[in-house]
């Protein structure tokens, strides 16, 4: 039982990863613009 939630957690870890470095891009191309525009 410990088993399958230690790979449990590490599954979820994973998947926290993965959706944080697809969504960073995000906000980080609009700073981007942002501070653009304003030079």
């Amino acid at each position: 039982m410990e088993l399958v939630v230690a790979l449990a957690l590490i599954v979820f870890k994973v998947a926290l990863l993965i959706a944080i470095l697809l969504l960073l891009p995000l906000p980080l191309t609009w700073l981007e613009r942002k501070i653009g525009g304003h030079i």
